[in-house]
């Protein structure tokens, strides 16, 4: 999986595609690497990036999981949503300039309206630097969906 680029399983392009590459990618999760090279058009002064950058982290390492399963399966690339996080917690204030960050993201739930539920969190090395439920949805291309 660390082969396919960003682009290809992702719908996000530059300047909000945040995640730099696939470590690896099983039936049920996905952990994402970024490479926090203070670049990042949400980077402070500093070359840090907020905490709260964290949540969108997450949701794009579950629409890269929904993506290398569709390319598994030889199907396009499709939209999914943001619908909201629980429980999200940082343990830190930022992401520092020069960190790798991996963003692991476990499916638990998903249900045939294509809302999804996965537990994600945030590491440097071996330290939890952020957590959360995560709710997404990828409707099928026939669903209308009313924002």
């Amino acid at each position: 999986m660390s082969k396919l680029k960003m682009d290809e399983v992702i719908a996000h392009r530059q300047p909000m595609s945040l995640l730099s590459s696939i470590e690896s990618c099983c039936d049920d999760s996905i952990i994402a690497i970024v490479n926090q090279d203070g670049s990042s058009f949400l980077a402070n002064e500093n070359g840090d990036v907020p905490a709260w950058v964290g949540i969108e982290y997450m949701a794009q390492a579950m629409g890269a999981y929904a993506g290398v399963r569709s390319k598994r399966l030889g199907k396009p690339i499709e939209k999914g949503f943001l619908l909201g996080t629980r429980k999200f917690k940082a343990y830190c204030e930022v992401f520092a300039k020069g960190q790798t960050l991996k963003v692991t993201a476990t499916q638990e739930l998903l249900d045939t309206s294509g809302v999804s539920l996965f537990r994600c969190t945030i590491h440097y090395e071996n330290q939890l630097l952020a957590e959360g439920a995560i709710k997404g949805i990828q409707p099928s291309s026939d669903m209308k969906l009313f924002l």
